[in-house]
């Protein structure tokens, strides 16, 4: 007779292992947590709500429930980042393409017509007041130095990387991409990148009016934006220096503050080397 106190067991009754970590869950963390790489965190916050799914179903035999939930928690907010960050950039590379875009543009085919003698092309870059103040002398120095240091334009670069890649290769940064571009007094600069022949680039520098925003927006969803206006303008030079339309417009308080030396008239054309001087012939010896 047995003992009632002892539990009987059935025959090949089987014995619980310990219950292994989920392995979606794993791969679904380390997605979450790398945030360098577009879409890979929301791919680890649905690796983390399969492995949630499957730790759920598993009877015991699966664990790794938080680092699941961690993963999904983590994945949906750098997710989020990304989409906003993704939004403010796009909404940055439109306004930039949108609105810098023709106003470059105006910029080159400006420069283009002064390099030719004519000066009216000014009037789409610069705001009616600035327009005014420019004379034919401003207008035929300025054409005189680009003319000298780097030949006739050509155009200009419209495309937005592009031209940040011919600001770093341009005269009058002189290797120097740190150059203080926002400035630290006068109005804040509009780049522009103009073509020469055989390769060369130099940035044309729009002293920005702020008001000029105003204007610029759209009169309806679909029209064309006008290009911003400037009330002076400067052109890089080599050396750290620029030569400015206007003798003692805005665009010389811009260029202070970028750390560039404005100049204006014959200072900003190239110095002339001097000569280089003959030998001096060694004298004859005397025959004797």
């Amino acid at each position: 007779m047995s003992d009632q106190g002892t539990p009987v067991y059935a025959v090949g009754e089987r014995e619980f292992d310990e219950p292994r970590m989920s392995a979606l869950a794993v791969v679904g963390l380390v997605c979450s947590l790398i945030c360098l790489i577009p879409a890979l965190p929301l791919i680890g916050a649905a690796l983390g709500g399969a492995a949630l799914l499957k730790i759920n179903s598993s009877g015991g035999r699966l664990a790794g429930v938080g680092m699941a939930l961690v993963a999904i928690c983590v994945g949906v907010v750098l997710t989020l980042a990304q989409s906003g960050l993704g939004y403010v950039g796009w909404r940055s590379y439109s306004f930039m393409q949108h609105f810098l875009g023709p106003t470059s543009q105006h910029a080159g085919d400006a420069m283009v017509a002064l390099a030719a003698g004519d000066a009216s092309g000014l009037n789409k870059v610069l705001t009616e007041e600035a327009s005014a103040k420019v004379t034919p002398e401003d207008a035929a120095q300025f054409a005189r130095a680009m003319e000298a240091h780097y030949g006739k334009p050509s155009g200009v670069v419209t495309d937005i990387f592009e031209m940040f890649e011919g600001v770093k290769r341009s005269p009058g940064f002189e290797g120097d991409t740190q150059l203080k571009i926002g400035g630290k007094s006068g109005n804040p600069p509009l780049p522009a990148v103009l073509k020469f022949p055989q390769g060369k680039v130099a940035v044309l520098f729009i002293s920005f009016d702020p008001n000029s925003m105003k204007k610029a927006k759209p009169k309806s969803p679909g029209a064309a934006a006008e290009a911003f206006r400037g009330e002076d303008m400067l052109l890089l030079l080599p050396g750290h220096k620029a030569v400015t339309l206007l003798k003692d417009g805005p665009a010389r308080g811009t260029a202070l503050g970028m750390g560039i030396e404005p100049v204006y008239g014959d200072a900003a054309l190239p110095k002339e080397r001097p000569p280089a001087s003959e030998p001096t012939p060694a004298p004859a010896q005397e025959q004797r």
